[in-house]
């Protein structure tokens, strides 16, 4: 029927639609997403310039330190140079101390402490505190350290270290920076990150230099052990210097962030958001449109189910009007001008056939009411009559009875004169038989 037709057809309407929806909202989820990463990726590219330009000034002034310690006998009286260290220190007003480091780990000189109020610390006496100073060892130029509980202090530190070398490349000692971790991170924290927010520094080890927020999920030490199991480091060991991360974080949220290696050291920065923030900011772009067209969608499914139950309504009228034998006038219109011309055609088609039938009553009637009789195939003798043949005759049944039908045929004005009789006899109805008209 139409209505299944139509109804088909809407389902095949509502299916492309929605596919068309999926579609764009896949697309429009990727075009979210690499747009958000494209300025992640901006914001983290001058995070690590700016990482490289922070220890490259560092690095600088304990560089040019080294060099105006050189003449000067450290080992043998450390504390002489104690007052290059607090110019060096008034200088950079972003250290916390610098000091200066046998190779064996001995501190020998620091102005976190003053000349003999405290015993100076050797770094080696911490197990956390020997892996690194054994990388320091081996540097060329200055390296980064983890974060670590200062030696006087109740907070975290950042140390930086330079080798001072002789002449056979042998390590005379260290030249030690301490840098507080809150103003090394000031910059990011001034930033006004959402709270779904991760980023910091990571170094090829897998062990955070620096990392905003900076407590982890209970029980877990940021700065305490390599995290080598992240999708950062993952994302590090395959795209190098560069890329962007997706997975699950070590508080179980899924990630999605960029990182940029600093061109000065083995660091590397990054930024990472969760991945609900990605969807929260792509169902931010879309649900107006999308709601725009589910409700295009279900109105349509409405004003669809609404033509139907009018069509069917006017199907119905119009199925009553042409089961109504007596009503005359045109059949109510289907809403439709083809199905009305349909409609119209098919009751002019109905007509007809109930004219035709009426003839054929009219025919049967006036079949019944004329008289009968039979004759010999071989003789025409008139063998029987019934009593509306005699009367159609005029005679009686021994007149009739066994005299052939030739004898009985009057000319022609007997016949009218008959046929006056019979119309008399039987009134306008029996006068004749109308032809049937179809």
């Amino acid at each position: 029927s139409l209505v299944q037709i139509g109804r088909r057809l809407m389902l095949v309407i509502a299916i492309a639609t929605l596919v068309a929806l999926a579609l764009w909202l896949w697309l429009s989820w990727k075009q979210t997403r690499a747009a958000h990463l494209q300025r992640m990726d901006v914001t983290v590219k001058l995070m690590a310039a700016h990482a490289d330009h922070y220890f490259g000034s560092i690095g600088l002034g304990l560089q040019k330190l080294a060099a105006e310690l050189e003449p000067r006998n450290v080992l043998a009286n450390p504390q002489a140079v104690r007052p290059e260290l607090l110019h060096v220190l008034a200088a950079n007003t972003h250290l916390f101390s610098i000091g200066l480091i046998r190779p064996d780990g001995q501190m020998l000189v620091t102005t976190a402490a003053l000349a003999g109020s405290h015993r100076l610390v050797n770094v080696l006496t911490h197990p956390d505190w020997r892996a690194d100073f054994a990388r320091d060892l081996k540097a060329r130029g200055l390296s980064v350290n983890r974060p670590q509980h200062g030696y006087y202090v109740a907070q975290r530190l950042l140390h930086v270290r330079y080798p001072v070398r002789d002449a056979r490349g042998q390590v005379r000692y260290l030249i030690q920076a301490a840098i507080p971790l809150e103003r090394q991170q000031a910059l990011w924290r001034d930033l006004g990150l959402r709270p779904d927010t991760n980023v910091g520094l990571l170094r090829d080890d897998g062990y955070f230099i620096s990392r905003i927020p900076d407590i982890g999920p209970t029980g877990v030490d940021l700065y305490g052990r390599a995290f080598t199991d992240t999708p950062l480091y993952r994302a590090i060991g395959e795209l190098g210097p560069g890329g962007q991360f997706e997975g699950a974080g070590m508080d179980g949220h899924n990630w999605i962030g960029v990182f940029r290696k600093l061109d000065s050291q083995p660091l590397y920065a990054f930024l990472a958001h969760r991945r609900a923030s990605f969807v929260a900011l792509w169902w931010q772009q879309v649900r107006l449109p999308l709601a725009l067209a589910l409700l295009f969608l279900v109105a349509s499914g409405f004003a669809y189910a609404a033509l139907v139950a009018r069509y069917r309504r006017r199907m119905h009228e119009v199925q009553q009007q042409l089961d109504d034998d007596g009503r005359t006038a045109a059949p109510a219109s289907a809403g439709v001008g083809e199905i009305d011309e349909l409609v119209d055609a098919l009751a002019r088609s109905r007509e007809k056939l109930r004219e035709a039938a009426r003839n054929r009553e009219r025919l049967l009637v006036t079949a019944a009411r004329a008289g009968t009789y039979t004759v010999r195939e071989h003789d025409d003798v008139i063998i029987s009559v019934d009593t509306a043949f005699l009367h159609m005759l005029g005679r009686s049944e021994a007149e009739v009875l066994g005299k052939p039908w030739s004898t009985l045929i009057a000319p022609e004005d007997v016949v009218a004169d008959a046929d006056a009789q019979i119309g008399e006899a039987h009134g306008p109805a029996t006068a004749g038989v109308e032809p049937f008209r179809e």
